[in-house]
């Protein structure tokens, strides 16, 4: 047989059907494929961003450090929800207050009560990294202290 003969009396091609019906792409296919609804999707979306925000924090060790020596150690934790807060001891003295962690000022000001009654303000200047600096607390009995927080305060 010469070769228009062969090309002539070739085998039909076979067409599958899902040659002839691909499957849908994009968004809505994979949603149809996975059953999910618009609202199943928003509120998966929803949870999942909320849950992150709940577990998300950062927490750095904390030094301050009075004029007569008094030592107090802790930590300072900010939250992906702004509520920031911070604690620090000698073990017999406890200080401690909240602040907004998500403000992007390079200094916060924070309001510290301590165990004995005593409070006053914190005035604390970040580093560019947000996560390390230093500061200082004045207390209403007139009482300055100065601090650390960060890596400088965790090998204090």
């Amino acid at each position: 047989m010469d070769a228009l003969a062969r090309r002539q009396h070739h085998a039909p091609v076979r067409v599958t059907s899902a040659q002839r019906h691909p499957p849908a792409t994009g968004y809505p296919a994979l949603m149809r494929r996975w059953g999910l609804s618009m609202r199943r999707l928003v509120a998966l979306v929803l949870a999942v961003t909320l849950a992150a925000c709940a577990v998300t924090a950062v927490t750095e060790p904390v030094v301050v450090i009075g004029k007569n020596g008094q030592t107090l150690r802790g930590t300072a934790t900010g939250r992906m929800n702004g509520d920031g807060s911070f604690s620090v001891t000698d073990g017999q003295l406890t200080c401690g207050g909240n602040y907004n962690s998500l403000s992007m000022e390079t200094t916060i000001n924070a309001q510290v009560l301590c165990s004995d009654g005593r409070k006053g303000i914190v005035t604390s200047t970040r580093e560019s990294s947000g996560v390390a600096g230093h500061g200082t607390v004045r207390l209403n009995d007139g009482s300055d202290w100065t601090f650390i927080f960060g890596s400088a305060a965790a090998n204090f």
